[in-house]
């Protein structure tokens, strides 16, 4: 497969894709399982990370996915077809840039799209030998791409189900190596002949079509599949103790006292990590654009920031706004849901010397990691107890320059920023939940005053992984709705910074616009947004 690795961390699914979701919940058997494991499928597909905007087309066979997708109204522009089962998972890890491809939509974007436009391959997904069960090869459900132009220029065939007929196929000639097990191999080739088989499976005619055309059938491969899990919702036998752990009951899992397979125990594992310590962690780098600061139109100088205790991003509004900002005497007012995230930036603000990250880092270890009082996020798999400590620091301290160098041209111009930053009087610290208890927030917004901006920045906060553990989609999009509006309502001026419940940024848009839009009917919002961004 090609590999493109001189791209990285696109903002989105370009347009060329669309996704799907397989209703799976007749197999699921359970209505309680099916609603949850489609809601995590939702959830991650509209993360901040994965940040799918388009229509999900959602049936509970493939043919009417297809058929559904004929009416998308830039249905000529398609070229993949993501399908996702009720229960996949697409993983929101990241990395520095450099470090390579670290989520799923990364191989659509740039290696799967460019061989689908190449005509490389007609299919994709996890393939299943079922020769032991007297059955021709299938794919499993979970997750499969297919070439939407070439499906079409075929003809438009029938994706094809479990049955009991006789069919004629093109003789499939499989790897000898498998991912695991001994029925999962990596590629199906042509053969040289027809053969007669007597039982299908999911997916079988279009592995028949590929085959009969000449072209391999695909797996993903061992890269490709760390981005993405699956979590077998249809194991009657595991249903009962899955559900003992939906939402806020993840954090009580243990999985030495599980009976649950291997796949859920990791994934909620993870979970229970997650939602035990994301109220107390400290976020130390973005990795969201600056962008959206830099490129705002008519800005006047600041008068309040209100922020998270994240990152550097605050000192883009600070540099970035307008020249004329006080950067000595802006209200500085940071929110967070992590008392722990407030007392490291106070840390920061007045403690530190920015030249020395060193110092950054022996601070966060000693009184936060070594103590375990805090979760400490640089990036994904930074480790403060890495036996190469040394390289470890110097790959913290690369990323934590790149961050800066997005900001200020030079790493001076941090320095005398930070400089003027610790003399403010202004700043403020105050712990709030946007998810529950949004008002300590609302309560500090200050009026409007003419010939200034003030501005919020929420980051993700909506699209979390803790949040979309938590939280359904609806719920998401509704508290999300609430917060803007009680903030339109202290001050409609205010410019908000943030990803809203799909992962869309905000860019710098003033409350009043954004809490009318919200009121559209969704076909039009869907439009004013897309527009917008």
């Amino acid at each position: 497969m090609t590999r493109h690795t001189d791209h990285q961390r696109s903002t989105n699914f370009i347009k060329a894709i669309r996704c799907a979701v397989l209703d799976t919940s007749k197999t699921i058997g359970d209505d309680e399982i099916s609603q949850y494991t489609r809601q995590m499928t939702y959830n991650f597909l509209r993360n901040n990370y994965s940040h799918y905007r388009h229509k999900i087309y959602e049936e509970d066979t493939v043919d009417k996915i297809l058929a559904d997708l004929s009416n998308d109204p830039h249905e000529d522009d398609i070229v993949l077809l993501v399908v996702q089962a009720y229960g996949n998972i697409l993983y929101d890890t990241w990395q520095p840039l450099e470090h390579g491809y670290s989520l799923f939509r990364e191989y659509c974007n740039h290696d799967w799209l460019a061989d689908a436009k190449a005509n490389k391959f007609l299919l994709m997904g996890h393939i299943l030998d079922d020769q032991h069960k007297d059955r021709w090869f299938r794919l499993h459900e979970q997750c499969f791409v297919i070439n939407y132009p070439m499906w079409k220029a075929m003809g438009r065939p029938a994706f094809g189900d479990f049955g009991v007929k006789q069919q004629e196929v093109r003789q499939a000639i499989r790897s000898m190596e498998n991912f695991h097990d001994g029925h999962t191999p990596k590629y199906l080739a042509p053969g040289p002949a027809q053969e007669t088989i007597n039982r299908t499976g999911f997916g079988w005619n279009l592995i028949n079509e590929s085959l009969k055309a000449g072209l391999s059938v695909l797996n993903f491969d061992e890269q490709a599949r760390k981005t993405k899990t699956y979590l077998y919702p249809e194991i009657k036998e595991e249903q009962e103790e899955f559900k003992k752990f939906f939402r806020e009951d993840c954090a009580k899992f243990k999985a030495h006292e599980s009976n649950l397979g291997q796949t859920k125990k990791d994934f909620l594992q993870y979970q229970a990590y997650t939602v035990q310590r994301s109220p107390d962690a400290i976020w130390v780098m973005n990795t969201e654009s600056v962008n959206d600061v830099i490129f705002v139109p008519r800005k006047f100088p600041l008068k309040n920031i209100y922020s998270v205790a994240a990152g550097f991003k605050t000192f883009a509004f600070l540099n970035n706004w307008n020249p004329n900002t006080d950067v000595e005497n802006v209200g500085l007012h940071y929110f967070d849901i992590s008392e722990n995230s407030l007392e490291a930036r106070k840390w920061l603000h007045t403690e530190w010397d920015p030249r020395d990250f060193n110092q950054y880092l022996d601070y966060l270890h000693d009184e936060w990691y070594k103590t375990d009082k805090a979760l400490i996020s640089i990036y994904e798999d930074f480790d403060f107890m890495s036996p190469n400590w040394e390289s470890e620091r110097e790959k913290a301290k690369e990323a934590y320059q790149k961050s800066i160098l997005r900001i200020f041209d030079t790493m001076e111009d941090f320095y005398e920023m930070h400089e003027k930053v610790k003399h403010n009087p202004n700043i403020t610290y105050g712990v709030t939940d946007l998810c529950k208890d949004y008002q300590p927030l609302v309560d500090r917004i200050q009026p409007h005053e003419e010939g200034f901006d003030s501005v919020v920045w929420s980051s993700n906060y909506i699209t979390t992984r803790y949040t979309t553990w938590l939280l359904s989609y609806e719920e998401r999009r509704d508290i999300y709705k609430e917060v803007v509006k009680k903030m339109c309502d202290k001050n409609e001026h205010l410019r908000l910074h943030s990803a809203d419940w799909d992962g869309s940024p905000t860019r710098g848009m003033k409350l009043e616009e954004i809490n009318h839009a919200y009121g559209y009917p969704e076909e039009l919002f869907l439009k004013w947004r897309s527009k917008r961004n």
